[in-house]
């Protein structure tokens, strides 16, 4: 097993698949310094605080969704919110909208820490691979619409011939007090009517915050694919090596910035926030991140993993490489497409209120 270090470079987000329900699951409330901050409520807690006396209470408050702040005031009065909850998530955007219902949570382990699962990782670094193998033959596969056929014949058929079961990943757990962020996710959207910022369409996730380390183990087990190649798909150059691999998934993080840079320099600033130059400035900054892990020659690299990012970093984008992508791929992808001939697939890109990109990690092989 090889020992990699995981930085995170923007803020990451890999739901747990549960929404914190604000005055039910979470409340906003201020930290010790101030700043204003969700608390996640611990029911446990609350209970030891409040006793059998304040449930009922407790259990109205939720029901006509009035803070729990008003029954500590009532059962707990000298109680602080870090007493009665398990973490703080800190507020990372403006009242200028509505407050949110809910908070999309971030995904933590047994322990309440948060993590980068194992099966994320991998999933991000098949993609690159995947989207860079693909992108040389994207047009053997004009006329279909099922992904999983360049899938099956590059990496293999089924999970017993797939090249990817010599790739073994484990979690990325991230060993800080209150290291989440609530960040509100917009687009930059093109269209006719308006600027090209549009909050219209708001939510606001939990998010792994910026400039975070961990370590995780990763094995990628030459020796056992050696002894079982007469039998899977034949493992690519692309992958051959750790640092090979490395190699591949910065190459493919930077293919997908320059061409993403491009696309937006062809574009008329449409936004009186300047919005649009943010963004350009943003991308150009992750460029020189990846710009600085190819000078490494393997050993570090730029990799996009988790969610809210769009279509073409959630893909690979190998398909814009096909002759058919704007007759029969974007047809088939964007619904109405009709009405929306006269602008790029895609036309959006679901960025934070600050105007970032989520999801981007930089690895560092520590020791192989």
């Amino acid at each position: 097993m090889s020992q990699i270090k995981i930085e995170t470079i923007t803020d990451v987000h890999i739901g747990s698949g549960n929404a914190l329900i604000l005055n039910n699951e979470i409340f906003e409330t201020k930290d010790e310094e101030g700043y204003v901050v969700y608390a996640v409520i611990d029911p446990r807690r609350v209970f030891d605080l409040i006793g059998k006396e304040g449930v009922e209470a407790w259990v109205s408050a939720i029901e006509r969704q009035r803070p729990l702040s008003d029954v500590m005031q009532r059962y707990a009065p000298a109680a602080k919110a870090r007493q009665y909850s398990k973490r703080m998530i800190a507020k990372y955007f403006d009242d200028s909208l509505p407050n949110p219902p809910q908070i999309k949570e971030y995904i933590h382990n047994g322990m309440g820490l948060p993590y980068i699962p194992g099966s994320s990782l991998k999933g991000a670094i098949r993609t690159a691979v995947l989207a860079t193998l693909a992108r040389p033959v994207a047009n053997d596969y004009r006329g279909k619409t099922n992904g999983s056929d360049i899938e099956h014949n590059l990496l293999g058929s089924d999970p017993y011939h797939d090249v990817f079961r010599f790739l073994q990943v484990g979690d990325a757990t991230f060993n800080y007090d209150d290291c989440t962020e609530a960040l509100r996710m917009v687009n930059l959207n093109e269209r006719e009517r308006g600027d090209y910022w549009d909050r219209s369409k708001a939510s606001v996730v939990e998010a792994l915050a910026p400039h975070l380390a961990a370590k995780f183990q990763l094995k990628l087990d030459i020796d056992r694919y050696r002894i079982a190649k007469s039998v899977v798909q034949r493992m690519p150059q692309e992958m051959g090596s750790l640092k090979a691999l490395f190699r591949t998934i910065n190459s493919h993080t930077q293919y997908l910035l320059k061409t993403e840079h491009s696309h937006w320099l062809d574009r008329e600033p449409n936004d009186d926030s300047d919005k649009t130059t943010q963004y350009i400035d943003k991308i150009r900054k992750l460029r020189a991140d990846a710009a600085e892990c190819e000078k490494t020659n393997g050993q570090s690299c730029l990799l996009r993993v988790g969610s809210g990012s769009g279509w073409r970093f959630m893909t690979g984008a190998w398909s814009e490489k096909r002759l058919d992508f704007d007759s029969f791929v974007v047809p088939k992808s964007r619904s109405n497409n009709d009405s929306y001939r006269q602008y790029c697939f895609p036309k959006t890109r679901r960025l934070t209120d600050g105007v970032d990109l989520l999801g981007f990690v930089k690895l560092t092989i520590e020791q192989e």
